[in-house]
């Protein structure tokens, strides 16, 4: 993923922060989702975070504008903290009369791990509130004396607000906790005080003593409700299997009744014809493209009904692609002609169980991995835990060649540092599912020594690649041990 600095602004009328006066602040999200690197090899990356950080907010506020910089240091708050200093430094003096802006924090370590940073803080500065772990990030952009007041947020409050189980596998902090704070605070929902305890001696627990060169920083607008993809002329099955499956990743936060405004996603195969459209009546979401499958996402696990599937005329699909917003496109496609028979399908979904005995089963299904080089495959969370329930719950994974035993965990400080492992992932499943019950199972290790789930399945110096199949073979542990005497 390319190194950038986005930030978040969010057009609110008559908003009020803890009784002062009346402010609309931008929403600034600064990651290590693009592990430091410059390189652009991994531009779908910055998609997902984009939505994934908005998703919950999205119920809650106007239409943003989205702007994010997924460019800091990974797992390192010393060389992270230093740009965001640059981005936001301290000014002097306390702004009393308004908050101009909010800053989304999202850098291990710390976050969404209790055991090692506890603190999850929404802290003032100048006219400036940080959200994210007390880790040392802040130790530059927040100096000695600068900071006017810290909560401590209540993850239960969150709960109660959005309805988003924190203590259920496969959260993501970053989005369900510290930007839907942002966004109830951004809204107005909440004063600081409501969400969080108060502390009166408003310091950091950590700072870090060393100071790095501060590098410029640099911002680039996201769009939030229209999603440029462009593929290959002749994309191979395996791009369009990673196309089809980030989108079905990306839509999950937009599974919701009554969306108030429509995504358009717009791929680009640089044909001049042979495209349809297909609009989801239940979210909103609207897919323009070829019918290759990649579009498949948008309807898998919906009723017939409730999915507008047309034909576009190549005049139509030049006006879309030229088309300001999702609602203007939407517009054009509802005059257009249905499609009787059923479009590609790529099935998203491993769900098929094979049976090697009464004591053994076998999953296959295809993987995605991200930035780190974790790994989310298509395993649906549902089968795991009715396999798990049965009693197979010794599990081996086979991938790229490599056979690895894996344990389950709930989060990676519970797994020894370079040992395999796979837990629920904070990524929903296609369909309708508006709570995220259904997600991915994901694959990695505990990276506190650079190392991800990708690095643990190279063979002959090949690492694992998007689309490629991987398999679960799930064994009764009775059955195991009865082996072994």
């Amino acid at each position: 993923m390319n190194t950038k600095k986005y930030c978040f602004i969010l057009s609110f009328a008559c908003l009020s922060l803890f009784g002062l006066c009346k402010a609309e602040p931008d929403i600034y999200v600064f990651t290590d989702f693009g592990g430091g690197g410059d390189s652009q090899s991994q531009p779908v990356a910055d998609w997902q975070t984009a939505i994934e950080l908005a998703g919950e907010g999205w119920k809650l506020t106007n239409h943003p504008e989205i702007f994010i910089n997924d460019g800091a240091a990974p797992l390192d708050p010393v060389k992270a903290g230093a740009p965001l200093a640059a981005a936001f430094p301290y000014l002097g003096a306390h702004s009393p009369e308004k908050i101009k802006r909010i800053v989304i924090h999202v850098v291990d370590p710390g976050v969404g791990n209790t055991s090692q940073h506890p603190r999850t803080l929404v802290l003032r500065k100048d006219g400036t509130l940080f959200i994210g772990p007390d880790n040392g990030t802040l130790s530059l952009a927040c100096p000695i004396d600068s900071i006017a007041a810290i909560w401590e947020i209540n993850t239960k409050r969150i709960n109660e607000l959005t309805g988003i189980d924190l203590d259920a596998g496969g959260t993501f902090h970053g989005r369900d906790l510290f930007a839907a704070a942002a966004y109830l605070l951004a809204a107005g929902k909440v004063a600081p005080q409501d969400i969080g305890k108060p502390y009166h001696e408003p310091a950091l627990k950590f700072r870090l003593a060393i100071v790095p060169e501060i590098a410029p920083v640099h911002f680039q607008k996201v769009s939030t409700n229209r999603w440029n993809i462009k593929l290959d002329n002749i994309p191979s099955e395996d791009d369009l299997f990673t196309q089809a499956f980030f989108l079905a990743i990306v839509q999950t936060p937009f599974y919701v009744e009554a969306a108030l405004h429509p995504q358009l996603f717009f791929i680009d195969d640089g044909a001049k014809n042979g495209h349809i459209a297909i609009f989801n009546r239940k979210t909103s979401n609207l897919y323009v493209g070829p019918n290759n499958g990649v579009g498949t996402s948008f309807f898998q696990g919906f009723p017939r009904e409730d999915v507008l599937i047309v034909d576009l005329e190549p005049s139509v699909y030049l006006k879309i692609q030229a088309a300001e917003d999702a609602q203007e496109a939407l517009s054009l496609i509802l005059h257009q002609n249905l499609i009787q028979q059923q479009p590609i399908s790529i099935d998203l979904l491993a769900h098929k169980i094979e049976s090697e005995s009464n004591e053994q089963h076998v999953v296959n299904g295809r993987i995605w991995i991200d930035a780190y080089g974790n790994i989310k495959t298509s395993l649906d969370s549902e089968l795991f835990f009715t396999l798990l329930k049965q009693g197979y719950t010794d599990l081996t994974v086979n991938l790229n060649g490599v056979t690895r035993s894996v344990q389950f965990a709930t989060s990676f400080a519970d797994v020894p540092a370079g040992e395999p492992f796979i837990y629920i992932g904070s990524s929903g499943t296609v369909g309708p599912n508006p709570h995220r019950t259904r997600r991915y199972i994901e694959l990695s290790c505990n990276g506190s020594q650079g190392i991800f789930g990708a690095d643990l399945f190279i063979s002959k110096n090949k690492r694992p690649f998007n689309g490629q199949e991987i398999r679960f073979q799930l064994t009764k542990t009775d059955s195991k041990q009865k082996g072994d005497l």
